[in-house]
């Protein structure tokens, strides 16, 4: 059994390991739409340098525009209804020679560099060539949009996977704990290696794999949708 110990600790370890990847490559696939081109994106994003989606109206080339008595540089966008929350003068200047690099915002107010392909990108992707409005969707409006366009089944559906995932997280908190109660009737049986990494594989599996579990499903919904044909489950 002792000479068994090492192998199942390292499946043991492999396994636990394996799920919190898992549960983060979906979150950060929800969060993160790698990209070739723009097809690739939903509507209202652009796809950057060929690698991930940005919302148009997240983070803009732009500089930061001030509404009359706002103090701070604070942001306009989403106040003025005529520009959407944009100077479709300081847009036109912009996207007219996209070749450029540019300083723009982020729509939390952080200063961003982007490359003239990025210029190029959001120009292409969230500027109207008709009258040179701004898509101004951003994760905020995206998360109210989704959520308002859920109907009555597709709560259900939620619901349904919501009551799934929580049996899930309540079968992995009793081995959680199964697990602790046989560390302890163990006693001087475990070498002091082998108690500490199961310790350590059930704090995993409680303070990070779990969280990271019970945030992908109101990210999924947030992001991609509440349909209940869609992406609610998965």
């Amino acid at each position: 059994m002792k000479a068994r110990t090492p192998f199942m600790l390292i499946a043991g370890a492999t396994m636990v390991l394996g799920q919190f990847m898992t549960a983060m490559s979906i979150i950060s696939g929800i969060v993160f739409v790698a990209c070739k081109t723009d097809d690739m994106c939903g509507d209202g994003e652009y796809c950057a340098a060929e690698t991930r989606c940005f919302y148009c109206g997240g983070e803009v080339p732009l500089p930061i525009q001030n509404q009359p008595g706002d103090s701070g540089g604070t942001l306009n966008w989403a106040r003025d209804p005529d520009f959407r929350g944009f100077n479709l003068t300081a847009v036109r200047e912009v996207c007219a020679l996209p070749i450029r690099p540019a300083t723009g915002l982020s729509s939390s107010g952080l200063e961003l560099a982007f490359s003239p392909e990025l210029v190029a990108a959001w120009c292409r992707r969230c500027v109207s060539p008709i009258d040179g409005t701004v898509d101004d969707h951003n994760s905020l409006k995206l998360t109210k949009d989704n959520i308002g366009a859920m109907g009555k089944l597709d709560w259900l559906a939620l619901l349904f996977c919501v009551v799934i995932f929580s049996l899930t997280i309540v079968k992995e908190l009793k081995d959680v704990a199964l697990c602790k109660h046989a560390i302890f009737n163990a006693g001087e049986r475990l070498s002091p290696v082998v108690r500490f990494t199961m310790q350590c594989l059930n704090v995993v599996r409680r303070w990070a794999f779990l969280p990271a579990l019970v945030t992908a499903i109101p990210m999924l919904v947030a992001v991609k949708g509440g349909g209940a044909c869609a992406d609610t489950c998965f």
